[in-house]
């Protein structure tokens, strides 16, 4: 018997709530959850188009060990939001995980891609490298190349 190929391109994926080409776009739109940035980096290719990070606010100061969430632009309008540090506004999904807003997803992935271009001996394991990147975006709101 011929297994289901969203199953099997999207095994992986699927078990972790992430976007699959192969997914309805209602699966495609729902927050995800990472344990640390090595994991947000590997999965950069499936977030949503538009749409935020967020960091574990008491982890701010350890970008690699920190939990992320992102949150697509579209389930995120489809909720209420309170006031967060700074003047950013956080998803009611999100209140009870004491996040703060980090970076739009297409700055993120800007930083990351940018760093593997101009070097292409990196592998997404290299956090730390891609750590001073970010730090640098934050900074001075320009990329590191």
């Amino acid at each position: 018997m011929q297994e289901d190929k969203q199953d099997i391109k999207c095994q992986h994926i699927t078990k972790r709530n992430i976007n699959c080409p192969y997914m309805d776009i209602n699966e495609r739109n729902k927050m995800t959850h990472y344990k640390n940035l090595l994991e947000l980096i590997q999965d950069k290719d499936n977030y949503p188009n538009a749409g935020r990070v967020y960091i574990q606010k008491s982890k701010i100061d350890d970008l690699e060990n920190a939990e992320y969430w992102v949150i697509s632009s579209k389930e995120a309008k489809e909720q209420d939001y309170i006031e967060g540090e700074r003047g950013s506004r956080i998803p009611m999904s999100l209140v009870n995980f004491n996040v703060i807003s980090f970076l739009d997803v297409q700055t993120f992935m800007g930083i990351i891609d940018l760093k593997m271009e101009n070097n292409p001996e990196l592998s997404l394991e290299d956090t730390d490298v891609f750590i001073d990147a970010i730090i640098y975006y934050l900074e001075n709101d320009d990329f590191l190349d």
